[in-house]
Parts: C-alpha cells; structure tokens; sequence
C-alpha cells in the first residue's frame, strides 16, 4: 500500500551476464482523501419558506462528481441532481419541489444535501457545511373572527360611536408575520379608504380604527362599506376576508318605498288573488332580506336574502312553502 504523496515507480531488467538495463522510471500519485463538499448559498434562505423551488450554489475542494440531494420530513430523499465540477467551482443546483413522477412534497423542513466523490474514487463524508435547511409552505395565513365594533357606527363628531374599529386573529405556521393591505371599499367595489398597504403585522390580535373619513379626509355618506383584508406570507401564499360595517348618521335605511300588491291572498290557483306581489325601493346598496313571518314570529318563507343595488324590485310569494299553501291567517312581510 502506498503511502499518500508522490511516488516513484522503477522497472529494472537484468540479461545475460547479469547486465543492468537502464530502468525506467513512472510517477504516480497516491491519494486516500476523501473530498469535501460545501453549500455556499441557498435560496431562499432558512428563514424564508417556499412553496417549491429551492436553487443551492455549491462546490468541492477537488475535481471530481458532485451532487445534490432533497431529504423529506419523514426521511426521503430525492436525487436533484450531479455535475462534473473542477476544483473550488461553484455549481447550482435547482429543486422544483416535488417528487419522481411530478407527485407534490408535503409542506414541512427539508434538507438539501451536497456530497462528491473525487476522480480516484474517494467519496466524502456528510459534513455540516454540506447541507442546507428550508421550509415547504404553501398554506395561506389564517384571517378569523374578522368584525367590526361596533358594526353600525355614526361618524358626526358627537362623541358618541364616532369611530369603530375592524377586528381579526392572525396567524401562519410558516412565519413569523405577515404583510397585510386592508381596504374600505363601497358595495359596488370603489375604494373609500385606505387602512394597510403592505404592512408586516405580527401574527395575534389586530385591529384598524377607522373615523369614517375617506381617502382625502372627507367624511363618507350614510351607507353599508365593505372592509377587504389580504394577508401573504413570507412563501407569497394569499388569504382574503372581508367584514361589513355601516355608517348610520340619521338612522340608515337602505329600503325606501315598501308596498304589496294586495293585503288579501287565496292561494288555490283559481287564477284570483292567488300570490302578493312586494315591490321595494332599494335607495342605498345593502344586503336585504325579506322574510315571511306567521303570527307567532316564525318563518315561514324566505324570498330574499342578497345584495341589491339602487333601485325598483319585486318579488312574488304565492301563499304556499315548499309547494304546499300555508295556513289561513294573518302573515307579515318582514323586510
């Protein structure tokens, strides 16, 4: 066994008469250490996680074949992939994130592992500086109890219920924090004010006061405002919710004219007063809903329950629930 270092090789030959030949003379080189394989860069880094792709830079103290392997969080591991490199050249390797066959990596901490082999054969150890750690997450944050209180307020500067405040739980098994855009918005979808844009907000309680001015500090007109809320995570995974509030100076009334075509039905189809037609004036945008109720309150009849914009509908209730005419008696129209 040769020692490892540079080594000398003679062949001497001996013929008749026991004469000498000139020998000849080889070098070769013993070599017995294993090479070393280091990750120089990850990206993203540990701290930030991913929903798929994962680049490494990485390079070897000696020529030889370098490669890179993924290790799942129950232990599996995925070939990325194997360079040809020469010594101390850094090389890329890229992860798409997912498994032989396209099958998608379950979220969680993976591993990405370098190791090299070197032109003679010797295979290197598994060493810190060979590995690299990220995060799969393709969850979205979580936005929830999301309220306004108080839910109808009156911005007029009395002192009393001027201002409510949008309430919400966040949170994200990924991060730390989240970037949030908040924005008040009109039922129709026109922007009224701005509250975030693009804030990183601690995960836990949040709120956002509002006084019920706009965008240029104006205050805004009695009506039914809609609060959009956006929250991504440091791997870019979106989640939205949105809350009501109304803004109610002079006692909000988003129904105007409310009128029914007859007081009197006789839902038998004989073609006479068998249904009630109930004409509404929506004079705001609002959600609205118009019930029928017996004479104990119960309901019997649902016939709206949507958003309307401005202006005449009419809707039409035949006397009947499910097909079948209701009992004689006295009914309301609940709007």
């Amino acid at each position: 066994t040769l020692v490892e270092g540079d080594d000398e090789i003679k062949v001497v030959g001996r013929g008749r008469g026991d004469r000498v030949s000139d020998p000849g003379i080889s070098h070769v080189k013993a070599d017995t250490t294993p090479p070393v394989a280091e990750i120089v860069s990850a990206t993203p880094s540990a701290a930030v996680p991913l929903r798929g792709v994962v680049t490494v830079a990485a390079r070897m103290n000696e020529a030889g074949l370098l490669s890179a392997d993924a290790i799942s969080p129950d232990g599996r591991v995925v070939s990325i992939g194997s360079r040809r490199v020469m010594s101390n050249v850094e090389t890329a390797f890229t992860w798409n994130g997912l498994f032989p066959g396209g099958v998608s990596t379950p979220e969680g901490e993976y591993q990405v592992r370098v190791s090299g082999v070197d032109i003679v054969g010797n295979r290197g150890a598994d060493s810190p500086a060979g590995f690299a750690r990220f995060t799969v997450d393709r969850t979205g944050p979580t936005l929830t109890r999301l309220r306004a209180e108080p839910s109808i307020f009156s911005p007029n500067e009395d002192g009393d219920a001027d201002i409510t405040r949008f309430r919400f739980a966040l949170d994200d098994a990924g991060s730390t924090g989240v970037f949030l855009t908040a924005v008040l918005r009109t039922t129709n979808g026109g922007n009224v004010r701005w509250m975030a844009q693009g804030e990183k907000r601690e995960l836990g309680d949040v709120s956002f006061a509002w006084d019920g001015k706009d965008e240029t500090g104006l205050f805004v007109g009695d009506a039914r405002y809609v609060l959009e809320i956006t929250a991504i995570d440091s791997a870019g995974n979106q989640s939205r919710a949105t809350t009501p509030v109304v803004v109610d100076r002079e006692g909000f009334r988003p129904v105007g004219d409310f009128t029914l075509s007859t007081r009197y039905i006789s839902p038998n189809e004989d073609g006479v007063n068998d249904e009630v037609a109930i004409r509404y004036v929506v004079e705001s945008s609002a959600r609205i809903r118009i019930r029928i109720k017996d004479e104990t309150g119960l309901v019997v009849a649902n016939l709206v329950d949507s958003e309307k914009s401005v202006g005449t509908n009419v809707v039409v209730w035949n006397g009947k629930v499910s097909g079948v005419p209701v009992a004689d008696g006295r009914y309301d129209v609940e709007v």
